[in-house]
């Protein structure tokens, strides 16, 4: 029997009773947390309980091009110089308690001195509040873009040694330089575990300094670099790695990781592949353009593959193989019919 001393609310009166104001405040925090940083400040608008709200978000992001949207269907245009003035603006009135970041998300239309100046005071600001993610992108749109780009197109050099100090967990960079310190091996940077690396460019002993340098480093993704010729990749803590869009005539790759489990490469050409001790991969991906010259680079990456758990290729490659059944191709049939059948 029900108690009579309690009262029912039937579920339309319920919605209409619930306001945003009722959610207490660290939930409207984590939901502001996923907006644009600029939303999030003009949701304090919505009422008096939210007006400061923003100053305490862990979360800040700052994409030009949807501010630039946002801007041009108002009916206004957004410049560099404004967008960097908000950002600098934004930070000086974070809530001086506000609790340390775990990320800062950049996406910048970069092109002068001064512009450099203001990213490395906003990463100075970030990692002096123990941010954990770092993302700078500064591949633009022509959409996007204010103007036209000067002939020398300048790019962003990020100093690696500004994460000397801090607790930077993840580090994405995108069409960016990267400046390493003299003594990158003794940095010994313990908390880096992901480093995301597309449009960069880098030398082969670049690559292998980053991995000694970051001690921890367990995924690792190259896209679209550049200047690598012989790439080297050993490390005993790796367990991801992404090597995608990258072309060397006479060039080579090398991987020594025993505690590699997930690898993918797509177009990553170069004429010599070189791969020791597999034994813990499970999944791998592999693709290649398809056309004939590309199909001995697959053969040879497929080749040492053999105990990978679950593989995916083009079904392209396996007719090709069909028709070139003969002599050392026997095995590598025999191969993918080992790999389908641990599927």
């Amino acid at each position: 029997m029900a108690d009579p001393t309690l009262t029912t609310t039937s579920a339309p009166d319920a919605v209409s009773s619930t306001s945003l104001n009722d959610l207490p405040d660290d939930v409207v925090i984590h939901i502001l947390s996923f907006l644009p940083t600029k939303s999030a400040i003009q949701s304090s608008l919505i009422s008096r309980k939210w007006r400061n709200l923003w100053t305490q978000l862990s979360c800040l992001n700052f994409p030009y091009s949807f501010t630039a949207t946002a801007a041009a269907s108002a009916g206004t245009f957004v410049t560099p110089r404004s967008f960097s003035d908000f950002i600098s603006q934004t930070l000086l009135q974070r809530h001086p308690k506000s609790p340390s970041l775990h990320s800062f998300d950049l996406e910048f239309d970069f092109r002068d001195r001064i512009s450099s100046s203001h990213v490395d005071s906003w990463l100075r600001y970030a990692i002096h509040h123990r941010v954990q993610e770092i993302k700078l992108d500064f591949f633009m749109s022509t959409e996007f873009q204010a103007g036209n780009f000067p002939e020398n197109e300048l790019v962003y050099k990020f100093h690696l040694s500004l994460l000397r100090n801090g607790r930077v967990k993840l580090l994405r960079l995108i069409k960016c330089d990267i400046i390493f310190p003299y003594d990158m091996a003794s940095m010994r940077l313990k908390t880096l575990g992901s480093v995301f690396l597309d449009q960069v460019c880098l030398s082969d002993q670049m690559v292998s300094d980053l991995i000694s340098g970051c001690v921890n480093l367990e995924c690792l993704s190259l896209e679209h670099c550049y200047g690598m010729k012989d790439v080297k990749i050993c490390s005993l803590k790796l367990k991801h790695l992404y090597l995608n869009y990258f072309n060397a005539n006479n060039g080579s790759l090398e991987i020594c990781c025993p505690n590699l489990v997930s690898l993918e490469m797509i177009g990553f050409v170069v004429d010599k592949y070189k791969f020791e001790d597999f034994s813990s991969l499970v999944e791998a991906s592999v693709f290649f353009l398809h056309k004939l010259e590309y199909y001995g680079h697959w053969s040879q990456v497929m080749r040492s593959l053999v105990h990978v758990r679950r593989l995916a290729v083009q079904n392209w490659w396996f007719k090709v193989s069909y028709l070139n059944r003969d002599g050392p191709i026997d095995a590598l049939i025999y191969l993918i019919g080992i790999c389908h059948g641990k599927r």
